[in-house]
């Protein structure tokens, strides 16, 4: 059975998945996305590397890297200690330094901080997200290709959509136009060999087997 809650460690893909308790909506308009998406961006991109997205109705995927230790630690040394949170500064002086604890801790941060906005816009209250959040380690990097399909194929694997072009909130397009200020979209064209490889593969119809190591819902 694969393990969906594995440690984060650095130099390494993920796949990450979080959803909301009892099937709620996690996101109520494309404003909520947006923020959501600028607080995964501000919280975490001096941790990780981000190659793909999904939101959907009551859950998000994405695929991530995590970031070198130097990368990390570099990062943290040009916070101000008035931006510096305690799991950032513990990491920075530890001996043995915690990258799981680090990376979840900002996930959290992100999850708390959507979760405070949502309950203010809603006027509800208690937890939004399920806990504990979800990863998996992709283990064979052959797989990480289906990964990134897996996540653009998302809506169309939910019914959402028939074809998955139609839905505006994964990150297939910008990916494809360049735009996003989230996604290393250069490492992703290296990987694929390009934009019409990119393309071609998401054309194709794959077995379920091959997303048997990427899979979470």
């Amino acid at each position: 059975m694969r393990n969906i809650q594995v440690d984060f460690e650095h130099e390494q893909f993920f796949h990450v998945f979080n959803r909301t308790n009892n099937s709620e909506a996690l996101f109520y308009k494309d404003g909520n996305k947006i923020y959501f998406l600028e607080l995964i961006q501000k919280r975490l991109s001096g941790y990780v590397k981000f190659y793909a997205y999904a939101l959907l109705r009551n859950h998000f995927h994405f695929a991530i890297s995590v970031r070198s230790e130097e990368e990390i630690l570099e990062y943290i040394q040009q916070l101000s200690n008035e931006e510096r949170k305690i799991s950032e500064t513990t990491f920075l002086e530890a001996e043995n330094r915690n990258i799981h604890k680090l990376i979840s801790s900002q996930f959290s941060r992100v999850f708390n901080s959507y979760s405070q906005a949502i309950n203010k816009q809603n006027n509800r209250i208690g937890n939004l997200f399920h806990k504990p959040f979800k990863r998996s380690k992709i283990r064979n990097n052959a797989k990480f290709s289906f990964l990134l399909y897996y996540l653009h194929h998302n809506s169309r694997k939910h019914g959402v959509v028939k074809n998955f072009l139609s839905d505006p909130w994964h990150s297939y397009q910008e990916i494809l136009n360049g735009t996003s200020s989230l996604i290393d979209i250069k490492f992703i064209m290296e990987w694929f060999g390009g934009k019409n490889k990119f393309v071609e593969f998401h054309k194709g119809k794959y077995l379920e087997s091959d997303f048997k190591e990427v899979w979470i819902e």
